[in-house]
């Protein structure tokens, strides 16, 4: 009896032992696949980060996204990974629902499969009557302008950045370009704002994606295959939406293992996406600050700020060059056009710089004699009008002898001289006088030269002296130039 006890203890002992074994190698091949699955999720997960560089870059460079290529086409066919384009001014794309356009973007083949060996799926937005991102231009906010005049003016008809040649009417707000465009994407976030239907946990609701690449995971569902075959789609949940054309998209964490792929509840996709707004900034699509009317009043309080110093008083500035906002102002005098010192001064209670020395003396206006001027450059821009007012320029008595004082403006592009255009003061000398001016030519510095004074009836000249008290810089479109000093009192034709 002890022998056959003996016998049954040891027979149990093995049969243990067995399956203590099958235990471990079932765990063992577990694992094994656990750490393949994590490896190919990891790996899926840095081409689709690759993929998204490739976008942004490619739109840094033709201002728009591509459309997604033909999933159907297997890669023997010419056209497989590119992107199909319903025609090069279409808003919407002719494979909506396609894959990654890996020719398109200069990329090899395989750096746009997942690890499973399938086509990564690329969804972009295309418009919905606001703007389609794979039109020309449509992924650059470059014409749109971040400090626009008011009013601003709002994106075209197809929902870009209103274009102009004219930098100064680049005044489409950045917001205006963005609002209501983009895919949406609920991206699990524990701590989100958003409750998702039928979903537990929160979100993040996106409405404004650029762009979603997405695999189809280890399943595969929905997936296209290097040979344009596309596997069976799931039939609901977020799998299924995820393979439609424009959503809504889902981005959530793994289901469980025991879900099965049946299942609307299960999820394996991994999905990359950009924000709009994210999205221009990588792709360096961002709007600019286009220049306004530039326009500069040189009274104490703006002379003061623009030499650093508390105040000013009547007399010369001791500097040639005094850069105001927007505009840059230099001095001269003389048959060599000498730099010369800029004035400050003040006539009938209204501020004024001028030219301190030459044939003006010890004035602080702008002389005639001596070849006195100013010269106003306008910094990093041209333009094609300019208002200006002067003071202390206008019309007055020598015996019975009305004279009127003259200012010629020369307008340059460059080192070219465009224009010149000489005006006489209409008003009594002493006060101010406006000029609306068109030169012939976009320009983008403008000198004020007075000229003698001249009467009609007499051949003796006069001498002509007198401040600039304001400058105005418009685009071709403005209907008028006027300075902030003009009033129709003052306007002198």
């Amino acid at each position: 009896m002890r022998g056959i006890a003996q016998r049954g203890a040891s027979g149990l002992l093995v049969l243990v032992i067995l399956v203590l074994i099958v235990v471990a190698m079932i765990a063992s091949y577990a694992l094994s696949r656990m750490g393949s699955g994590g490896d190919d999720r990891a790996v899926t997960s840095l081409r689709l980060e690759a993929a998204a560089s490739s976008l942004e870059q490619y739109a840094s460079v033709a201002s728009r996204l591509p459309c997604p290529a033909n999933g159907n086409l297997p890669d023997t066919d010419a056209n497989a990974g590119l992107e199909n384009r319903a025609s090069p001014t279409a808003l919407t794309c002719a494979s909506p629902d396609g894959t990654l356009p890996w020719k398109t973007l200069g990329l090899n083949r395989e750096s746009t499969l997942d690890a499973w060996g399938r086509r990564i799926s690329y969804r972009v937005y295309t418009g919905g009557g606001v703007g389609s991102l794979t039109q020309n231009g449509g992924a650059s906010m470059v014409e749109c302008d971040v400090t626009p005049a008011a009013p601003p003016t709002p994106v075209d008809a197809t929902g870009l950045c209103a274009s102009n040649a004219d930098p100064y009417l680049r005044n489409t707000l950045p917001a205006d370009f963005l609002a209501g465009k983009g895919l949406t994407v609920w991206a699990f976030n524990p701590d989100g704002a958003a409750t998702k239907p039928g979903h537990a946990g929160k979100y993040d609701k996106y409405v404004d994606a650029a762009y979603v690449l997405m695999s189809h995971g280890a399943t595969g569902l929905g997936a296209f295959t290097i040979s344009g075959a596309m596997l069976p789609a799931p039939a609901t949940g977020d799998e299924h939406d995820n393979t439609l054309a424009a959503g809504e998209f889902t981005a959530r964490p793994e289901s469980h293992p025991e879900v099965a792929a049946s299942d609307p509840a299960h999820y394996d996709d991994q999905l990359v996406y950009r924000r709009l707004a994210e999205f221009v900034k990588r792709a360096n699509l961002v709007a600019r600050d286009w220049p306004e009317t530039t326009s500069a009043v040189f009274d104490a309080a703006t002379l003061a700020t623009a030499l650093g110093v508390g105040s000013v008083s009547p007399g010369s500035t001791g500097q040639t060059v005094i850069n105001f906002p927007g505009v840059s102002v230099s001095g001269f005098s003389g048959a060599g056009s000498a730099a010369t010192n800029i004035a400050f001064d003040t006539s009938g209670g209204v501020d004024g710089i001028g030219v301190r020395g030459g044939g003006g003396g010890t004035t602080n206006y702008i002389n005639s004699q001596g070849s006195e001027f100013l010269q106003i450059k306008i910094v990093g821009s041209t333009v094609a009008k300019a208002g200006i007012t002067l003071n202390h320029f206008g019309t007055f008595t020598v015996g019975a002898n009305l004279f009127a004082e003259q200012v010629e403006f020369r307008f340059f592009d460059g080192t070219t001289q465009v224009d010149s255009i000489t005006k006489a003061g209409c008003n009594p000398d002493g006060g101010l006088a406006s000029f609306d001016l068109a030169p012939s030519g976009p320009f983008d510095s403008i000198e004020v030269r007075p000229q003698p004074a001249i009467s009609g009836t007499t051949a003796t000249l006069r001498r002509t002296s007198l401040l600039v008290s304001a400058f105005n810089a418009c685009p071709a479109a403005a209907t008028s130039c006027a300075t902030s000093l003009s009033t129709p009192s003052n306007v002198c034709a």
